[in-house]
């Protein structure tokens, strides 16, 4: 059975509630009641004969065919001009305006073809405006439409690979020569080591997820490790002012000097339990708010997928521990420039400019993600590369590359070669006996 129906309506009505109640007739259950109490149940659905019922009842007039014509007279004398328009979706949904040279229509199947995505639309998908124009839902066109894919110059990931690999090495090294200088490891360099195990593991994991396929357990993994080692690398250069702050200020001196390994257990603790803290609880939230379905990573990309746990459980601690590094260093700076420079704060002194040019150069990488998510595809994206891929090999330079780890290295190798000169004379022994104490008092 096919039914065609032309409603009008005098006076004012709400809008979306009427068109919404018209909306829901058209996909509906119909109950109809006929003699004895007994119901028929219809279900209707658009349909395109049903659209050309008038055409088939004048058709049949001309021809020998049985059919019942009933008519209810009804006086409606509008206000205004009106016209008709098809009670479909279109009425509700977000729409664009096609202007009439942008589409074509086949009056045949009552379909439209968009020129700049050459697909079809059945006639329920579309509604005619004024001029000639026609209104479509644009979740209709995205559902039909290609989708994007978006040009990569193939030169940049084969700069980020080289880049990444080239810190991956350098962050390595620098982590084994710190392991094998016992001397090396005072509070500020076993803070360095974690920061470079932090960053050697965040850049191996970014170029892990780069090759790991989207929407997978593995990139879900992925993602979550990625964004437990970030808040890490950014907890560990936070430890880093704030105990630069601590020497430099005098604040619990006593306590860094005499409980070495409890300040650095404190130390650990913020830098990689409370990054894992906010991990997890991000983690139970999304399944909580999303029925156990969704965790929160690896949709579309092998990294955060909502924006709003992004702003939250991302950037909104790396813009606390930026601001609190700012104010870290410039009352530590502000201590070393009014303070006497004297022999035993050299090595501290060293650290505290090496952090702040690794500070600097951590703030420009930022700076040019954000500047690149406005440019994509330009000079941005391999000035960012490079800064961020290098971000090893800075390091390197900044803690390995300088004559006092030299002479160190030297030393080790001696030491190796001829295992006897520690014994050759006791003057000797006791002599580099007493600069290693003190050298390891000067680092704490």
């Amino acid at each position: 059975m096919f039914l065609y129906m032309t409603v009008h309506i005098e006076g004012y009505v709400p809008r979306f509630r009427t068109e919404n109640s018209l909306l829901e007739n058209t996909s509906d259950m119909w109950n109809i009641s006929v003699d004895s109490g007994k119901f028929i149940s219809l279900t209707s659905k658009t349909s395109l004969r049903a659209l050309m019922t008038p055409s088939i009842i004048e058709k049949a007039s001309f021809k020998e065919t049985c059919y019942i014509q009933r008519f209810s007279n009804h006086s409606f004398v509008p206000l205004q001009t009106f016209r008709s328009v098809y009670v479909t979706k279109v009425l509700l949904c977000q729409q664009i305006e096609l202007e009439s040279d942008e589409y074509d229509v086949n009056t045949v199947n009552m379909e439209i073809t968009i020129h700049s995505i050459g697909k079809t639309l059945p006639f329920d998908k579309f509604q005619r405006s004024s001029h000639g124009r026609v209104r479509v839902c644009v979740e209709d066109v995205e559902a039909i439409s290609d989708p994007v894919v978006e040009y990569v110059d193939p030169a940049l990931p084969i700069l980020t690979l080289v880049c990444n690999m080239a810190s991956l090495i350098c962050l390595f090294l620098t982590f084994v020569v710190y392991l094998v200088n016992p001397t090396l490891q005072s509070i500020p360099g076993i803070n360095n080591m974690c920061l470079v195990f932090s960053l050697f593991f965040t850049q191996l994991s970014f170029q892990f997820g780069l090759m790991a396929p989207v929407d997978s357990v593995l990139c879900e993994v992925i993602g979550m490790v990625m964004h437990v080692l970030w808040l890490s690398v950014f907890g560990c250069m936070n430890i880093c002012s704030f105990h630069m702050f601590r020497v430099f200020s005098g604040i619990g001196s006593y306590h860094i000097v005499h409980n070495k390994l409890k300040t650095l257990k404190s130390y650990m603790s913020y830098s990689f339990g409370l990054p894992v803290i906010i991990v997890g609880l991000n983690t139970t939230f999304t399944l909580g708010f999303n029925k156990g379905q969704i965790t929160g990573y690896g949709v579309g990309k092998c990294f955060i997928s909502s924006k709003i746990s992004f702003y939250l459980t991302f950037l909104s601690p790396i813009v606390i521990v930026c601001l609190s590094n700012i104010i870290f260093f410039s009352i530590t700076a502000y201590k070393i420039r009014n303070a006497p420079r004297i022999e035993s704060n050299h090595e501290n002194h060293r650290h505290f400019g090496i952090y702040i040019k690794l500070f600097f150069i951590t703030g420009v990488t930022w700076l040019a993600t954000v500047i690149e998510a406005f440019f994509p595809e330009s000079i941005v994206s391999y000035f960012n590369t490079i800064l961020n891929g290098c971000q090893g090999v800075f390091i390197f330079i900044g803690f390995i590359v300088n004559r006092r780890v030299f002479l160190l290295l030297k030393e080790k190798i001696n030491i190796r070669d001829n295992p006897f000169c520690r014994t050759n004379s006791p003057q000797v022994t006791r002599t580099s006996t007493f600069n290693m104490n003190s050298s390891s008092k000067n680092n704490e």
